[in-house]
Parts: C-alpha cells; structure tokens; sequence
C-alpha cells in the first residue's frame, strides 16, 4: 500500500514541477525588445523608466491617456510627452524625431516603413483590423507596421429631403445606403430626364440637374473611372498599370454615356449643398454639410456610388494612422497604441463631428454615432486607397503620380470633347504613361 501512495506521491511532484517549468517558460521577461502582454490583467508590460513622446490630433486624448497611466506615470515607470498634431510627414517623422508613436498617412508611412516597429499581432486581433483590409493590406503586406485611425474623402451624398418631394421614396435603401429607386446611374439618368424637361423647385430654387458632372477635378474624378471594375495599378505592378484593359475601355464607353446624359460642366459640387441645384452630389463633411441641414431644414445623406451595369464604383479616401517608430521600449510603445486605439480613445475622437475615423464595422455598435457618422463610415467602406506602388527605376517615385499629374484627365477631356474617339484615347493612355516612366 506504502509503495502506491509514494507512487502518487511521485506523480502529484513531478506533475507540478513540470506545469510550474511550463509557466515559467511561458512568463515573458521585457528587455532585448520583447513585447509582453499579460493576459491576467489584460494590458501590455511597461519597461522600467520608459519614456515615449506620442502625437495625438486631440488634446483630450493626450489629457486621456494621461489619467489612464497615472500610476504608471506617478511610479516613474512611465513617462509621457505629448505632440498635438493633426500627422506627420515622413521626412518629418525620421528627420525631426517629432514623436515615437505618429499619426501619419499611409503614403508617407510607405516611405519610411523600415523604421517602424511591428504592430503586435495582439492588437490586430483585438481591434478587428483585418476587417478593414483595404485601408492597410498594401502596407502591412507582410509584416503589421501600420494601424489605420481617421479617413478623408469626397463621399456620394444625396438630399433626401428634395428626393422625399419628387416623390421617391427613400426609405427603402440597399446596402449601400442608397433608395433602392435610384441605386444605380441607370434610374438617376432617368430622373435626371425628369428634371431636364419640367421647371421643378425646391426650397424656391429650380433643380437643374440629377447630378452636376465634372471631369475637371481629378482626385474626385477617379470613382467614374472604375465603373467597369477598373482600378489603376491593381496588379501592384508599376510595369502594368492596367490601362490596357478590357475593363478600362468599358468605362471610358461609360463615361461618353455619362457625358450624354447628364453633360459636363466645371466643379458645382457645393451648390448641391448650398443652393440645391441637383439631388444628388458629391461632398465631405468640410462642406459645412451639418449646418447647412440645421439652417434649412434638410436631410443630406451620405451613401456608396450607384452602380453601372451592377458594378459599384470605388472613390478615393486618404487614411492617417498610427505607427511607432523604432526605439527602446516596445513594449510601453504596445501599452501606448493599445490605449490609443480603444473605445474611451475612439469617443473622444468622435466628438468632433467632421472628423471621419475608421472603426470596423462590427465595432461601431459600441459606439453613439450620429446619422452622418454612421453614413459616412458605410459610404467610406467601399473606398479604396491611392496605390503605393512605386516605380521599378525610381523606387522614390510613385507610379500613382502618372494619374495625379493629370495626364489621364488630360486624354479623357480630348475625348469627351470629341477630339479622339474611346479606342484613342486607350491607345493615347497606354503611350502616354510608357513614355512617363522612361522619363
């Protein structure tokens, strides 16, 4: 009997020896540039004496976090500066050491990625990342570097007050926010008809138009291209910009329609707001969309593009983020980026009302979100960022910049004035940039 209760005995030690090894190994020990994250209390470990500078766009942020580490701060753990500031450039960012942990836009951070620290994976999990991919695949490809935080950009808005009076009805909306009647670029050219051949006011102004075209402007510009699911530079190739495509020549088929239905005139996109010559428009909240709404007494509502031919047209948006520069306390950096980056953060950022942030969508029921902001966030989802790809002879040029020198707009407004036909203006595109690139 003495030999089996020793056995136990044995067992019972051993066992706990051996789990007591386990955790042991499994224990993080800062330094050496590891991350450590406790699960027990659910923060990130702080090393001793750690000293991080931060920028944030708000000074209640800054006053935030600085409750929010107060006893690591009171301790001397922890010490923080602070930076108010909207971003950063990046040659700002590696040259005047402005902060550890930036705002900057994804385009500069593309510049100076290699003096990032990895964004631990933790974090990507916890705040639902990965379902945002289109704001961060490009540059966090391989490696987490980057975390997108606040959006900019010309949305698709609709009066839904003037709609409301010609009698559509807009409460029926599909998924993109849009009133099912008028969803696609199909039934608003038929509106548009409408408004052409009758005298219709609103708000003791006559409606023009269903929509104000321009092709003047070339970052608003960008959405029509993609009418037929073109996007430039899609193959993340600056050898293949895409303009060959069958895909391209559909939607420059596409926008001689759209010039025939709707004409073409310079930039009237305020006026949809302020003097509401047309429906439907395009804006962002800068346009003092809210004002104007309480001062007359409209409902202004921000939507995806319509469609063409069942295809949904994607705009541009600019997107600035957080990313933490290569220093000597990457765990604290962690500590710092994980407060940035939760809820109590998100909701002072959203006080103010012209700011856009990016928030996955299954976050955003935890948040009191204005109409506006719940529309704008659904209107921004099916954005897409400038392409980062840069040219294979000059890594320190953009082939992006091909289309915001103006060279695309140039051949489409020889062609939409009838001075090349639709197969030129591809063949004119495809020439045009090959000799950009040997420049």
């Amino acid at each position: 009997m003495k030999k089996y209760i020793w056995l136990i005995v044995f067992v019972v030690v051993f066992a706990s020896i051996t789990v007591t090894m386990a955790l042991l190994n499994r224990k993080c020990t800062l330094g050496d540039g590891r991350v450590c994250y406790n699960e027990e209390v659910g923060r990130y470990e702080i090393e001793d004496n750690a000293k991080l500078s931060v920028m944030v766009s708000q000074q209640s942020v800054a006053d935030w976090l600085t409750t929010y580490f107060q006893e690591d701060i009171t301790s001397g753990k922890l010490t923080l500066d602070f930076v108010v500031q909207q971003e950063v450039t990046a040659w700002d960012a590696v040259n005047q050491s402005v902060a550890d942990v930036i705002l900057i836009q994804q385009d500069q951070a593309a510049m100076i990625f290699d003096r990032f620290l990895p964004v631990d994976n933790q974090l990507i999990i916890k705040y639902l990342i990965d379902d945002i991919p289109q704001f961060h695949s490009l540059i966090n490809e391989e490696t987490p570097l980057w975390i997108p935080q606040t959006i900019d950009g010309l949305l698709f808005i609709y009066n839904k007050t003037m709609l409301d009076e010609l009698g559509i009805n807009t409460e029926q909306r599909n998924e993109f926010n849009l009133p099912e009647q008028l969803a696609s670029w199909e039934a608003i050219s038929e509106l548009n008809q409408s408004i052409l051949e009758e005298d219709i006011l609103f708000k003791s102004k006559r409606i023009q138009s269903a929509f104000p075209l321009t092709f003047q402007e070339k970052w608003q510009f960008y959405p029509f291209l993609t009418a037929s699911g073109w996007q430039m530079l899609e193959s993340n190739k600056s050898s293949d910009p895409g303009f060959d495509s069958i895909e391209l020549f559909s939607s420059l088929n596409y926008l001689m329609w759209m010039e025939k239905m709707f004409g073409s005139a310079s930039w009237q996109y305020e006026k949809v707001i302020s003097e509401f010559i047309s429906p439907f428009g395009v804006a962002s909240p800068w346009m003092f969309v809210t004002e104007i709404e309480a001062m007359y007494e409209v409902d202004f509502v921000y939507a995806a593009y319509p469609s063409y031919q069942g295809n949904v047209m994607t705009p541009l948006a600019r997107v600035a983020g957080y990313a933490v520069m290569d220093n000597a306390y990457p765990s604290a950096s962690m500590a710092v980026l994980d407060a940035l980056l939760s809820d109590e953060a998100v909701k002072l950022l959203l006080e103010n009302k012209d700011t856009s942030i990016v928030i996955s969508p299954q976050r955003r029921s935890f948040f009191d979100l204005t109409d506006n902001q719940k529309d704008q966030m659904t209107a921004y989802d099916f954005s897409v960022s400038e392409p980062l790809v840069a040219l294979e002879k000059n890594p320190s040029v953009r082939a992006w910049e091909f289309y915001m020198e103006g060279h695309v707009t140039e051949i489409i407004q020889l062609m939409i004035q009838g001075n090349i036909s639709v197969e030129e203006a591809q063949i004119q595109l495809i020439k045009k940039y090959e000799e950009w690139v040997n420049e």
